[in-house]
């Protein structure tokens, strides 16, 4: 993580949480706090949470990254708390259960959104279903629903929400799509736009902002490995699914007001897009983590054989 005045934090393997300056290199502190660190960026702010064991509630730390000193502290989450950084020094945060439980015997957790300076609770919205993503953004905050992971089966506790930011009152909501909570939305003042999934299909849709009407959807591949971004301009991008070994990712500029493609391409090489593009005004960049373009194993005299180094992009 890196935060706004150029401080980057890292956990090691052994739950330390150290801090480094970004102009110099050179580090700056770092400490352990107990067990199962975690850490986001908010400002000038580092938001690190862990636990004093397996079974107790999470804690969350508000520390200044460039000095180490600590904030403000508080005990009061569930044992796993998912926490996305948001703008506006607001964060949100939500429990899950692990292993997620079957269908109807969920215990439902609240979204919170939670001052960065103070750590104290600005706003909570009780779902009915299980919260399975939520994404804050300066426009409203999406929050999906359902059944955890993949799905396989019609997902009757699916649903979408739009909120505000500051206030965390819902806007509109809709029910029976299953957003892929692995797929962050595109979200403006006039769009929502979502990767939805059934079991046999998967969509792209764009909601109108004011009033959660669906505008459009472009069918995609209903696998996993999908990515959204908005450049300027007219066009969002879309990128699908992870390579395989004889198959390509592909992009797709779709035009925000039709939902029509308006071109298509295909990824250099058999490569995986592991996290979402990064946009800088008409542009989109975007990393291949790994490569599956090696050619299949040569079985050998003995049935065994070897495939080529996969290399980097």
């Amino acid at each position: 993580m890196v935060t706004a005045d150029g401080v980057v934090a890292y956990v090691t393997d052994g739950d330390s949480l150290k801090t480094v300056d970004l102009s110099t290199g050179k580090p700056l502190w770092s400490r352990t706090h107990r067990k199962d660190e975690g850490v986001i960026a908010e400002g000038d702010l580092l938001i690190v949470d862990s636990k004093t064991s397996n079974s107790s509630p999470t804690t969350l730390h508000g520390v200044v990254a460039r000095t180490g000193h600590t904030r403000w502290t508080r005990s009061d989450l569930p044992n796993l708390f998912q926490e996305q950084p948001g703008p506006d020094g607001v964060f949100t945060g939500y429990g899950v259960a692990l292993p997620p439980p079957p269908p109807g015997k969920q215990k439902i957790y609240p979204v919170l959104a939670i001052s960065a300076t103070t750590g104290k609770t600005r706003w909570t919205l009780h779902t009915p279903n299980e919260v399975t993503a939520v994404w804050p953004t300066p426009a409203g905050v999406a929050i999906a629903t359902g059944y955890p992971g993949s799905v396989y089966v019609a997902d009757p506790a699916a649903g979408l929400y739009l909120v505000g930011l500051t206030t965390g009152k819902v806007r509109w909501s809709a029910t029976g799509t299953h957003s892929d909570p692995y797929t962050t939305p595109v979200i403006t003042g006039s769009d929502v736009i979502t990767v939805g999934t059934t079991p046999s299909t998967g969509s792209i849709i764009d909601w109108n902002a004011a009033t959660g009407a669906v505008r459009w959807k472009a069918v995609i591949t209903p696998a996993y490995g999908r990515f959204l971004a908005q450049p300027s301009g007219k066009n969002v991008l879309a990128i699908f699914p992870g390579a395989t070994g004889t198959k390509p990712s592909r992009l797709l500029a779709i035009d925000r007001a039709t939902g029509k493609t308006a071109a298509t391409v295909l990824l250099p090489g058999m490569a995986t897009v592991g996290a979402a593009p990064a946009v800088a005004g008409s542009d989109a960049l975007f990393e291949p983590q790994t490569l599956s373009c090696q050619q299949p194993v040569t079985p050998g005299p003995g049935g065994s054989g070897t495939a080529p180094a996969t290399g980097h992009v």
